[in-house]
């Protein structure tokens, strides 16, 4: 009779939970700050992330935040620059542990996901931690040897794509394997955004196919969205024609340069990576333009006149348009454009070879296949 009572009880204690939000009640181990705050992050679909709800660390180093999920959804939780990933909904009662000083000893329960946020959280924190200290290192270096910029900047992006790498392969298999998990959609996310060469775009593709109209979730039917835009691009499909205006008020089409390689440059004015790339771009222009290679450049400029001139300044001596609409311009659209620089190669029958070719890249790539 005692345990039924205790049955009785429990099954009481469970159904007063409050369907109408979840809550999260946390810990800080190994507590230093003072009044830190907490901060309760979501995404809307653009891909901002905004607070939802915050606290302050208690004396106690404990804190609460709460927020609304009617459908199963990613949030994040903030402390001392760092985020910490968890699936949760309505009626949830989540326990949290972040650790000051180890953020590998991350914990939680009560949330949906627990075992695959908790593994998710912990590759992403071991590559923040690895990126940290080689950013440390090479600042140090920078610091000290200012006259060799150049060359300390070139041997920092070499060890970052070493260090990545793995990453990423480590973010296809967590996809992979908890394909059915909100979760993945997150991994598939940060794998997309790193995926600079677009290794693993087909596989990112296929798991956003497998996942359409599944989930109630907006940021997943946006980014499922995304993808089946994506699709239209990938290497191996035809290039999508693009007609706009030249600097003269001419007329070009992409088609127009069928039977040549051609790089289709993203790019703007006012932006400083694309301005640094040009000159990397010039020097492939030259080397390779007597062996049918060529650049088209479509820029995201609102201002004709800052376009014509940075076009002058960079000496950019091929074929550029614009339609000054920016990231929301048709063609943007059309080539999933939603940061530049951004470039796609196409071969002599107008079918997208490769992707994002930046800085010896380029030269690399055409070096070995441009006859």
């Amino acid at each position: 009779m005692k345990n039924f009572t205790v049955i009785i009880f429990a099954l009481l204690l469970a159904s007063c939970k409050d369907k109408t939000k979840f809550v999260i009640e946390g810990e800080i181990k190994n507590a230093t700050l003072q009044k830190q705050i907490v901060r309760l992050f979501t995404q809307n679909e653009a891909g901002e992330m905004l607070v939802v709800d915050s606290a302050i660390v208690g004396e106690n180093k404990t804190f609460k935040l709460a927020a609304i999920a009617t459908e199963p959804s990613i949030y994040q939780v903030g402390y001392n620059d760092k985020n910490y990933l968890l699936v949760a909904h309505n009626g949830n009662q989540i326990n949290m542990l972040i650790d000051e000083k180890q953020a590998a000893n991350f914990g939680i329960d009560g949330s949906q996901e627990a075992t695959e946020t908790l593994a998710l959280n912990k590759l992403i924190n071991d590559i923040e931690t690895k990126n940290a200290a080689l950013s440390q290192k090479y600042s140090l270096l920078l610091e000290h040897n200012p006259e060799q910029k150049e060359t300390i900047i070139e041997a920092y992006q070499s060890q970052a794509k070493l260090l990545i790498s793995p990453f990423l392969q480590q973010l296809n298999q967590f996809v992979s394997h908890n394909s059915q998990a909100i979760s993945a959609y997150y991994a598939a996310s940060l794998l997309l955004s790193l995926d600079e060469n677009s290794i693993y775009e087909n596989n990112i593709i296929a798991y956003a196919k497998g996942i359409k109209g599944k989930y109630k979730n907006k940021q997943i039917e946006a980014f499922v969205t995304q993808m089946e835009a994506l699709d239209k691009i990938t290497i191996g499909k035809i290039a999508p024609e693009i007609i706009a205006e030249s600097p003269a008020g001419k007329t070009l089409k992409l088609s127009g340069l069928k039977g040549k390689y051609v790089l289709i440059d993203f790019w703007a004015s006012w932006c400083g990576p694309c301005r640094q790339e040009n000159p990397l771009v010039v020097q492939a222009f030259k080397k390779y333009g007597s062996k049918n290679f060529t650049v088209f450049s479509f820029s995201l400029d609102d201002d004709k006149d800052k376009w014509i001139k940075a076009i002058k300044d960079d000496g950019l001596t091929w074929s550029h348009v614009s339609d000054f609409k920016g990231f929301e311009s048709p063609v943007a659209l059309t080539y999933n454009v939603v940061a530049i620089p951004f470039s796609i190669l196409i071969n002599t029958e107008g079918k997208i070879i490769a992707k994002n070719l930046r800085g010896s890249s380029l030269d690399l790539f055409l070096n070995k296949n441009l006859k």
